[in-house]
């Protein structure tokens, strides 16, 4: 359950790539509270006009990303995909499942090669 929000604020007036401030910014939050043994979860799907209200966000400034911040209540298991199913799954103590695929499968060096 998250303990804290941090809400990540636009001003378009001052940055040609706010999007991209933006991602940088909770990619960053998320690392260091990685480090500080907190768990994130940057959201975007979120109700903007809902929040402008409750917090009072001026006219001039977009909300962009939200960063729930909170103690990990589990420790997921990252996996080598099989067969080609990237879904995440409980097993029967409860202990999350996360597959990945292999980086040789999604990085390519100096130009596209199909597999």
């Amino acid at each position: 359950m998250p303990r804290a929000y941090i809400i990540i604020l636009l001003d378009e007036e001052i940055s040609r790539t706010p999007n991209h401030d933006a991602g940088i910014a909770a990619m960053s939050i998320s690392m260091v509270a990685y480090d500080e043994g907190l768990g994130s979860c940057i959201l975007a799907s979120v109700d903007r006009e809902k929040l402008r209200e409750v917090l009072n966000v001026p006219e001039g400034l977009t909300i962009s990303l939200v960063v729930a911040l909170g103690y990990p209540a589990e420790n997921p298991v990252v996996e080598t995909v099989k067969a080609g199913d990237i879904k995440y799954w409980l097993d029967e103590n409860g202990v999350l499942h996360v597959p990945k695929r292999d980086l040789k499968d999604i990085v390519r060096r100096n130009r596209y090669q199909k597999q």
